[in-house]
């Protein structure tokens, strides 16, 4: 299953600012707290409705703040404490958000901390993420900000006092589309992110029972260690009583060098079991069709780089010469003595010592009953 976006819509999270923008342009034709009123009532709707409005699931940081932020000025303004006015309320909006939003930047790290402290529970990831896009996000809003109050700063300098149009075009004009361009940049941006990570693959987040409960891209797996599980398949080759095992490459994530079962893929986000499995022997034996794996077990594997759920396939053959091909560089077959004398000295991938036992009774199995 391929994705057409990496990152989609979701991830602009400087569309948490249209609820400001509603307030800013609606207080042109209504009252202070009406406009408001109306900017936080679409500001609930929009936190309520985005749960069913994006596949996405995250926590729209800006949205909330802004959404507080309209609500609390609009109960004050219902108060004898209203500080604001028509012609002050969108500079005012926009400095008040822009200032929240940095200070929240500046103490994201602290959050992230205090929201992602529980290890092993997908809700981190989701904070992670949530958290990363909203930073992006900050740095859009926040640029735009200083572009707005540079100019006014020279304005002031240079043009003082301001003439009613000049007052108008930066109290009440430039607000709104500072923000407005702030959710434009920052959907040209994802735009051009998906263009370049468009063929970059996800790989799936499950529980220990191997049901989906997110995804993350396939390169920011190892980022995440342990943290979460994601499901790899890998297909034992078993030759005559015998395995086939070679040497991993020096690029893989784990157990670099070490001998290990060569035949292993990460399940990508949307795919089937079967649909990785046929990857994986087209690549591995191309233009043989008689090959069929066969499910064995499933377990979980974890250590300080990984956390996975492995689906374990066994491969029966009996012509040695389909593994004599450049994928196989360095591979041979081992007998089950000859395993048994090296399991302890490390030169084996971790994975492949937990299976091992499991392996070695299948052979024997099959070597008892195979002229039954």
């Amino acid at each position: 299953m391929s994705f057409k976006n990496v990152l989609p819509v979701a991830f602009n999270m400087s569309l948490g600012l249209v609820p400001v923008i509603i307030t800013m342009i609606f207080s042109a034709v209504v009252t202070p707290v009406t406009a408001l009123l109306l900017g936080a009532v679409t500001g609930i709707i929009y936190i309520v409705g985005s749960h069913y409005l994006f596949q996405e699931t995250l926590i729209r940081f800006i949205l909330i703040l802004s959404t507080t932020v309209l609500l609390l000025l609009a109960l004050l303004g219902l108060s004898p404490f209203q500080f604001y006015s028509s012609e002050t309320l969108s500079i005012g909006l926009e400095t008040a958000i822009i200032l929240l939003l940095i200070t929240f930047y500046i103490f994201s790290n602290r959050i992230r901390k205090m929201l992602t402290r529980k290890k092993g529970n997908p809700f981190r990831q989701i904070v992670v993420r949530s958290l990363d896009a909203t930073a992006v996000s900050i740095r859009v809003i926040s640029i735009l900000g200083i572009i707005h109050l540079l100019l006014m700063i020279l304005v002031v300098l240079f043009a003082y006092p301001l003439t009613p149009k000049m007052s108008f075009l930066f109290y009440r004009i430039f607000p709104p589309v500072i923000f407005i361009l702030a959710i434009l940049f920052n959907q040209a941006g994802l735009t051009y992110f998906n263009s370049l990570m468009s063929d970059t693959d996800f790989i799936p987040i499950v529980d220990e029972k191997g049901n989906v409960t997110g995804r993350t891209l396939k390169v920011e797996a190892l980022n995440y260690k342990n943290s979460f599980i994601n499901p790899v398949v890998r297909i034992a080759v078993i030759c005559n009583g015998m395995l086939f095992l070679c040497d991993k490459s020096q690029k893989c994530t784990i157990d670099q060098g070490k001998i290990d079962i060569p035949l292993e893929s990460y399940l990508k986000y949307g795919e089937t079991l079967d649909q990785r499995v046929n990857t994986i022997m087209e690549d591995a034996f191309p233009g043989v069709e008689e090959l069929e794996p066969r499910f064995s077990i499933k377990h979980k594997f974890k250590n300080e780089m990984t956390y996975r759920l492995i689906y374990l396939y066994t491969l029966e053959i009996t012509d040695d010469s389909l593994l004599k091909n450049p994928r196989f560089k360095g591979g041979k077959l081992w007998t089950i003595h000859q395993i048994e004398q090296n399991i302890d000295k490390g030169i084996f991938g971790e994975c492949f010592t937990e299976e091992f036992d499991y392996l070695k009774d299948i052979i024997y199995i099959k070597e008892i009953y195979k002229d039954v």
